[in-house]
């Protein structure tokens, strides 16, 4: 009997103990109402985890979240107070994936704040949106063709006065779409680079053609002699 006594306080004691670490006010775990805390003395998120003056979260010894302490903490470019996301390891890819195999832009990855809202999302069509200004040092398009036919010898180039009459009639060139579609609308850089590529190289064979007859009429021209 006395030891089934000794027993059971010795579990009542184990219990007591295991209960004063998830009280609120403990220095290294708290639970409130199922809300647990790491490192706090107390907790309102369902999850806090407070590392001081090192906060750092580390899964799998390789993907780590971090506050940056000081500049340059856990990133080169950190600033004090930035949070930080990197993988360790042999791989350095973090992938950001939608399980969304619909491919009808539904679902986005998306960034926002509290001034502007959501100004830029990432959708599982493929496309990328950006309501405000890019700033690159370099930016490519893959374009899927190219305006050489130009020079080609059966190419139809308009005559200076087709393009005249054209530009009377419509008020902008050839192929070029008119202020109407394209202010306020969406347009294809590749296309719109080729057709402006295009126009460079008829004005060439336009300023070609003008400089052949130039040279032409100066020939049939009568060399004047000085007295």
């Amino acid at each position: 009997m006395k030891r089934i006594i000794f027993i059971s306080l010795i579990i009542s004691i184990s219990i007591v103990k295991l209960q004063a670490q998830w009280i609120q006010g403990s220095s290294s775990l708290c639970y409130n109402g199922g809300r647990v805390g790491i490192g706090c003395e107390s907790t309102f998120a369902t999850l806090k985890i407070d590392g001081g003056a090192f906060p750092l979260i580390e899964l799998g010894q390789t993907l780590q979240i971090a506050v940056a302490t000081q500049d340059g903490f856990f990133a080169g470019g950190a600033k004090a107070g930035d949070a930080v996301i990197r993988k360790l390891g042999s791989s350095h890819n973090i992938l950001l994936y939608m399980p969304n195999n619909a491919g009808d832009g539904s679902s986005g990855i998306k960034f926002g704040d509290e001034k502007n809202g959501v100004f830029m999302g990432i959708y599982n069509n493929k496309t990328v949106r950006l309501d405000g200004i890019l700033y690159a040092t370099e930016v490519r398009v893959q374009a899927n063709a190219w305006a050489d036919e130009v020079f080609e010898k059966d190419y139809n180039l308009r005559t200076l006065g087709e393009v005249e009459a054209f530009i009377e009639k419509y008020k902008h060139l050839p192929e070029i779409p008119a202020q109407s579609d394209i202010v306020g609308k969406d347009y294809n850089v590749a296309e719109m680079n080729r057709l402006l590529l295009k126009k460079v190289e008829e004005l060439s064979l336009y300023v070609i053609s003008q400089d052949k007859r130039i040279r032409q009429l100066e020939k049939k021209q009568p060399v004047r002699r000085k007295r």
